[in-house]
C-alpha cells in the first residue's frame, strides 16, 4: 500500500465491488479478522439482521439475528472479535465474532439512533441512547453495566457523541443544553471519575466530537463554530469553521481536522481542512449533503460520503485534490479497515417497494 511521502501508488483508488445486502444503515470493521458487519435494519415483524462479510473475498458467510428493534448503531472490538448492537428493547446484542453467537445484556436504550464507542485497550463499551442524561458504560470481559451521570437533567441537557482517546483511556461526551450553554464531559476511562468543562459561546446544538490521541485535543463542532480543548488542562478556545453543521473526523499522523462546512449560504458543500498546530484553514469542495467522513491515516486520505450525490469524494492529504467515486442511492455510513485500506459504504435500497435491496460498496485504497 502506499505510504505518505513515498512514490505514486501504480493503482489508484477505485470501487472494487459492491455487494447485495437488505436495508443496511450502519457498518463496522474487525479489522484483526478481517470481517465487515453490516447492520440491516428490520421492522415490527421481520427481525433486524447483520450481514457477515468475509473483506479477503467479499463473500457474505453469515446473517445474524439482532431483534425486532435495533437502533441502527454498531461497533466492533477488534481486540476481543466482539460486536455491539444497541436494541431498542432496553438490551445490548453481543455477537461473538469467532461463532456469531450472540447473548444480551440489559442496557437503557429506547429508540432512538445510540451513539456508541469502543476502547479496545481496556475492553469497554461507551453507549449514550434516547433521552438519557447518562453514559453506559459495558465491561467487554464480564458484560457489567456501569451508569455514569453526564448531565444534570434529561429534559434540559442532551448528550448526544462520544468519542475515546485510546491511547490514555479519556472519554469525551458532549453535552449540550437547551439553556443554551454547552459542556464537555470528561470521563477517566479507568476509574470512570468525571470532570464537567464549559465551552463558552459553542451551542446549544452539537453537531460532532474528535479526538486527536497524539496531541490530546479534543474538537467539539456546533454550527460554524469550533471549540478546540486540551485534554490535558482542559482549556478551551473556539473558533469559526465553515457556515453549517459540522461533521469531524481527526487525522492524527498529520495533526488535521477534516469538517464538513459551506463556503457561504446556497453554495457547494465542502469540507473545511484545517492544520491543528497552525489553525489555518482550507475549503474541499465535496458532493452534495456530506453524511461521513472517514480518514485512513496510512495513506493520508481522506473519504467523504455524499448521500444525496451518491458519491464519495476522496481527498488527498498532501495536495487535497479530489477523486470522486460512485456509491450507490443515498450512501450515509461507511467504516475503513485500516489494514488493508478499503471502505465500505452502506447505500439504502433505491426502490423500497422492491423489498430489501440495499447495497455495499467497496472501495479499494491506492496501492
Amino acid at each position: 500500500m502506499h505510504r505518505v511521502g513515498s512514490s505514486p501508488p501504480s493503482t489508484p483508488v477505485h470501487v472494487l465491488t459492491t455487494i447485495s445486502v437488505a436495508n443496511p444503515v450502519g457498518v463496522a470493521v474487525h479489522s484483526a479478522t478481517n470481517r465487515i458487519y453490516v447492520f440491516n435494519h428490520g421492522d415490527e415483524i421481520h427481525p433486524s439482521t447483520v450481514t457477515v462479510i468475509d473483506g479477503n473475498t467479499n463473500s457474505i458467510t453469515a446473517t445474524v439475528e439482532v431483534g425486532l428493534y435495533p437502533t441502527g448503531a454498531i461497533a466492533a472490538n477488534s481486540t476481543t472479535n466482539k460486536i455491539y448492537v444497541p436494541n431498542g428493547t432496553n438490551s445490548m446484542i453481543v455477537i461473538d465474532g469467532a461463532t456469531n453467537s450472540t447473548q444480551s445484556t440489559s442496557v437503557s436504550t429506547g429508540s432512538s439512533v445510540c451513539p456508541i464507542a469502543v476502547d479496545p485497550a481496556i475492553n469497554r463499551v461507551y453507549l449514550i441512547c434516547g433521552s438519557t442524561s447518562e453514559l453506559t458504560v459495558i465491561d467487554g470481559a464480564t458484560n457489567n453495566v456501569s451508569i455514569i451521570p453526564v448531565a444534570t437533567s434529561s429534559y434540559f441537557d442532551s448528550p448526544s457523541h462520544i468519542a475515546v482517546n485510546s491511547a490514555i483511556h479519556d472519554v469525551y461526551v458532549s453535552n449540550a443544553s437547551r439553556g443554551g450553554s454547552t459542556e464537555d464531559i470528561k470521563i477517566d476511562g479507568t476509574t470512570l471519575q468525571t470532570s464537567a468543562v464549559a465551552l463558552n459561546g459553542v451551542g446549544p446544538s452539537i453537531c460532532d466530537v474528535a479526538v486527536n490521541p497524539r496531541t490530546n485535543k479534543i474538537y467539539v463542532s456546533a454550527g460554524e463554530l469550533l471549540a478546540i480543548m486540551d485534554g490535558k488542562t482542559l482549556s478551551s478556545q473556539t473558533m469559526t469553521i465553515g457556515d453549517y453543521e459540522g461533521l469531524i473526523a481527526v487525522n492524527a499522523a498529520t495533526n488535521k481536522l477534516y469538517c464538513r462546512s459551506k463556503e457561504s449560504a446556497g453554495s457547494q458543500d465542502s469540507v473545511t481542512v484545517m492544520d491543528g498546530s497552525s489553525l489555518a484553514t482550507s475549503v474541499v469542495p465535496t458532493g452534495q449533503y456530506p453524511a461521513s467522513i472517514v480518514v485512513d491515516e496510512g495513506i493520508d486520505q481522506t473519504y467523504v460520503v455524499n448521500r444525496d450525490s451518491g458519491t464519495v469524494t476522496v481527498i488527498d492529504g498532501a495536495s487535497n485534490a479530489t477523486t470522486t467515486l460512485p456509491a450507490g442511492y443515498s450512501p450515509e455510513n461507511a467504516a475503513l479497515n485500516p489494514l488493508t485500506h478499503r471502505l465500505y459504504v452502506t447505500s439504502f435500497s433505491a426502490d423500497v417497494s422492491c423489498g430489501p435491496n440495499g447495497t455495499l460498496t467497496v472501495i479499494d485504497g491506492p496501492h
